[in-house]
Order: structure tokens, then C-alpha cells, then sequence
């Protein structure tokens, strides 16, 4: 999706800082000139700037300085101009994007068994190994867990810097917004209500006389279901795929992202900073509103 818009196409570049008060005038001032950039339009003062540029973001991106803006903790965006700016659709992964850190592994650890789920899920957030069958290999260390002991795990839920941000301010300039998460619907549900998302999605963990049986309820919630659960909400308001925020972590958002009219990796394994262009290493969520050109 954003790779057909991006051809022939003026573009949008914004610098966004780790910290605020943190940007660099004289930095922004010389990507600014390397990139033909227009106006600068300040969008938080010392921490977010954007400006618009004649080139297209394929033929832009090699000239931004690159190992200049990482070594000042600069995240750079660069869209093209023809697409909706402010999205409509807010489709976001759920660990290590909206919360801090993995669900499923601390709920292993408790359990027991968390080297082995760990090692899976790494695996599977990097592309090496299938993510429905690792999944299911997971779930199956998990058997004969008692719900009350996950739910220990779930009331220790704590979100990502501004990811309620991102939602209310999404919402409140009429987004809708959706957790879509290869992760287990108990944790989800938590997650939802905290950040304050509209919908969530997830893996639903079959339980019999208050334990985890070892299975889930098929189909599993894969890469591609992630994609589709996204693109079938934006078909029920009416929206096209150009109209989406997509934002995650792991190769299993890889389908989303690339679906999406934006799709950001958000603190991202090495699988998806190689396919994702758009990227948040530096910062925190906060910086998903500048790039929809949110003034905070």
C-alpha cells in the first residue's frame, strides 16, 4: 500500500526527537536543505518538526543523515503527500508496542516454563519459525495453568508512554481504534480497557474447571488475520486501507504494516526495520500522532 503511493509523489518529513526539548536546530536545519524542504512547521516545541518536500520518499530517503539522526536519538518519517494525512483507523499490536514487554512470556515465567516460551516467541517476533505453530507449542507449555494465577499477570499490565495518548487524541479527532494481538484474549481485554481502544483481538486460550486445557480455539490469530481484521473494520466504517494506522513490533504485524496507508515499527526486531521504512527507535508512541501531523 504505501510503496504504490509513494512513487511520483511529493512528500512529508518529520524529525522527531527521544526526549523533548531535545531537536537540534542546526540538525533539522541541514536535513532540512539536504531534502529540498519547504516551510518547517514546529508540531512540540524542541521535540517534533515537519516540512514538506517536491521528492518522492523513495528518491528523499537517501539523503536523509541517517547516522547523524541516530547517534542525536532523532526518529525521521517520511510519507508520501498524496495519501490521508490524519487516519481514520488505528490498528495496533499489543506487546512490546502498547504494553511493556511480552504477556505470554511472564505468564510462562510464573509457570515455570519460561525459558522455553521465550525462546519460541523470539523466534517467532523475528521470522524464524512459523508464528501459528509456535504459538500453539506455547500454549501447550501453559496446560494446566489456573486462570487466577494469569490473572495476576494481567492486573500488572502497564502500557507503553503514550499509548493512551494515541488512542484518546485518535479517537477524540474521530478515529476508531482496534487491538489486534497474536496474544492471548485474557491479556487483550486488560490492555483494551487500560489504553481505552474501541475493539480488541485476540487468541482465545480454552479452559475446563478453571485451567488452561493446553489448546486454543482455532483458527489462530495469525500474521495475515491480523491484516484482515484490519482491513474488515475499515470495510465496516467505510474506509480504505490508505485510511489505516498500523503500528508493531514483531513479524507477525509485517502483513498489517504493509497493508496499512501508514505503517510504523514501533521499537522493531531487525525482520521488520529491513521491510518497514517508517520507523519509531528513539521515542515513544507519542511520536505516531506527529506523524499524522498532530500538534501536542
Amino acid at each position: 500500500m504505501q510503496g504504490e503511493a509513494e512513487m511520483n509523489s511529493e512528500s512529508i518529513v518529520m524529525l522527531i526527537a527521544a526526549q523533548p526539548g531535545s531537536l537540534p536546530d542546526d540538525l533539522v536545519e541541514s536535513t532540512q536543505r539536504a531534502t529540498g524542504g519547504g516551510t518547517l512547521r514546529v508540531l512540540a516545541a524542541g521535540e517534533a518538526v515537519e516540512w514538506s518536500s517536491p521528492l518522492s520518499p523513495e528518491t528523499l530517503r537517501p539523503l536523509l543523515p541517517l547516522h547523524t539522526l541516530d547517534e542525536a536519538r532523532i526518529d525521521h518519517l517520511v510519507q508520501s503527500a498524496a495519501l490521508p494525512r490524519r487516519k481514520r483507523l488505528l490498528a495496533a499490536d499489543m506487546d512490546s508496542t502498547i504494553v511493556v514487554g511480552e504477556t505470554l512470556d511472564r505468564i510462562a515465567a510464573l509457570h515455570g516454563c519460561g525459558a522455553e516460551v521465550t525462546a519460541l516467541s523470539q523466534a517467532s517476533v523475528e521470522g524464524q519459525i512459523d508464528f501459528a505453530s509456535s504459538l500453539r507449542r506455547r500454549i501447550l507449555l501453559l496446560q494446566g495453568m489456573t486462570v487466577d494465577a494469569i490473572g495476576d499477570i494481567i492486573r500488572t499490565i502497564t502500557l507503553n508512554e503514550g499509548a493512551d495518548l494515541l488512542v484518546r487524541t485518535m479517537q477524540a479527532h474521530g478515529a476508531y481504534t482496534v487491538l489486534i494481538s497474536g496474544g492471548l484474549m485474557l491479556c487483550t481485554s486488560q490492555a483494551a480497557s487500560l489504553a481505552g481502544f474501541d475493539a480488541h483481538h485476540g487468541n482465545e486460550v480454552l479452559i475446563e474447571t478453571g485451567r488452561l486445557t493446553g489448546l486454543l480455539r482455532e483458527p489462530v490469530l495469525d500474521p495475515d488475520r491480523k491484516r484482515q481484521i484490519m482491513l474488515d473494520h475499515a470495510a465496516a466504517l467505510g474506509l480504505t486501507a490508505a485510511d489505516c494506522l498500523a503500528i508493531g513490533d514483531g513479524a507477525n504485524d509485517l502483513p498489517m504494516l504493509q497493508a496499512a496507508g501508514l505503517g510504523i515499527a514501533f521499537h522493531a526486531r531487525p525482520a521488520v526495520t529491513q521491510a518497514i521504512p517508517n520507523r519509531i527507535t528513539h521515542g515513544s508512541l507519542r511520536a505516531a500522532l506527529f506523524a499524522q501531523g498532530y500538534v501536542l
